[in-house]
């Protein structure tokens, strides 16, 4: 919609076409005159050749004034038309009789008894919103617990949680500029802090959940959410007596032990639907190596295999594992008003990967492939914990060569030096379940 911005004009091509036409016309027959009137004293030719510039000045003059008024003219047609569309759109106004409203076009407001206008939108055709959520990510958080004065103990829990929320009312804010109901992100950052504050927050699923409760029991509006929970684990020190310190703590780096919780509200609003829930755990990055007691032979061999059998090697990954719960397993806790510990499931499914990969302390476990180990791993979690419905376990390799380039330098490789790489990798996951029907 043309508006009117300023009161410079500028003449179009056209109009200024036209002028130079003119002036060139005239100045033809100036030259006409000047040719056939011989007889005219010179002083009388310079009088009649300024007469006619004169003329010539005037009219373009006025040719220039004219063009100008015209734009004027339409200018401000113009800008009648769009506060006249605008007036009509305004919805309601405030208290204080200053209107606000959004159109089709943007944001109005008034500012000093002056109409203001912001154009958001440059798209011309709508498409479908296929899926669309908004969300807080990176928001960090330590909580510490400080236990009885008696007992003097603090523990620690350090967070990095993710919001996701999920309604299809927001489609709006997307198409029709409308931010009304919106739970903004940085309410949802706000939000983990105070949830830290009123719960234990003290694994990263039970935090989840408490996170995604209070979303869906605050915010009707919202049809599901998510919640993703980072934890960075701190270990107690222990002193030179091997006594545990009471508030000393270093941090378990790289591994993470991480959570995803995923709950959709009940219909009407009526706040958390439990028996669709549901809740992964994670443990990302636990770095294992065994130096023995690890091999791999009698694989397929062709044209383009190099790689030797061996029945000696060094074991070693970085591994990531996640899994779910009993689907049942998070409502019937709900009724009965109890909470899971889901740091001692945690803890115990750990214990159950370490066993799996390095066996019993003294005489630990042959592994014929990590393949063959990681689906050990997985049923020995499902085996001992009945709580785990679906296992998953993925395991990048973190390679150490032998160094048998040693006996060009005069030494001898017994299996104890070795080169190690991590890049090319080979990568291995298994997902086992207790029902093959699952669909994971």
């Amino acid at each position: 919609m043309p508006q009117a911005t300023n009161n410079s004009v500028t003449l179009s091509i056209g109009q200024i076409g036209a002028a130079l036409f003119a002036t060139a016309f005239s100045t033809s027959i100036l030259c006409y005159s000047l040719t056939t009137a011989t007889t005219i004293s010179k002083k009388k030719k310079t009088s009649i050749r300024q007469n006619v510039l004169s003329n010539l000045r005037k009219e373009i003059k006025d040719e220039m004034e004219a063009a100008v008024q015209k734009k004027k003219i339409e200018e401000s047609a113009a800008t009648t038309t769009v506060v006249e569309e605008k007036k009509e759109e305004t919805e309601n106004d405030d208290d204080d009789g200053t209107p606000e409203t959004v159109t089709s076009t943007g944001r109005k407001s008034w500012s000093d008894g002056k109409f203001t206008s912001r154009d958001s939108k440059l798209h011309k055709t709508e498409y479908p919103i296929l899926k669309h959520n908004h969300g807080k990510a990176r928001v960090r958080v330590l909580k510490v617990h400080r236990s009885s004065e008696e007992e003097g103990k603090h523990y620690v829990y350090e967070y990095e949680v993710a919001t996701k929320l999920f309604s299809a009312e927001y489609g709006k804010v997307f198409t029709a500029l409308d931010n009304a109901d919106l739970v903004a992100t940085d309410t949802q950052k706000n939000t983990v802090y105070v949830i830290a504050k009123r719960t234990k927050a003290d694994s990263p699923e039970q935090f989840g959940l408490d996170l995604a409760k209070h979303f869906l029991q605050e915010y009707p509006i919202l049809e599901a959410c998510e919640i993703h929970v980072r934890m960075t684990k701190w270990n107690r020190i222990v002193d030179m007596k091997g006594e545990e310190h009471n508030h000393g703590f270093i941090k378990q780096s790289p591994e993470l032990a991480t959570a995803n919780v995923f709950m959709v509200q009940k219909e009407g609003g009526l706040g958390p639907d439990y028996e669709k829930a549901k809740v992964t755990s994670f443990i990302e990055d636990m770095t294992v190596l065994k130096t023995t007691l690890s091999g791999f032979e009698d694989f397929h061999r062709d044209k383009y295999t190099l790689l030797p059998d061996t029945d000696e090697r060094c074991l070693a990954t970085k591994m990531n594992c996640e899994w779910t719960y009993h689907p049942d397993m998070l409502a019937e806790y709900a009724q009965a008003e109890k909470e899971i510990d889901f740091a001692q499931i945690h803890e115990k499914v750990r214990a159950l990967l370490c066993k799996g990969v390095f066996g019993y302390a003294k005489k630990g476990v042959y592994s014929v492939s990590l393949q063959a180990t990681i689906y050990d791993c997985a049923c020995l979690v499902l085996q001992d914990v009945s709580q785990v419905w679906t296992i998953k376990i993925d395991t990048p390799n973190l390679h150490y060569l032998p160094m048998n380039q040693l006996e060009r330098l005069g030494e001898k490789f017994e299996n104890d030096v070795f080169i190690p790489t991590s890049e090319p990798s080979g990568t291995i996951t298994c997902t086992v379940g207790r029902d093959e029907n699952t669909v994971v």
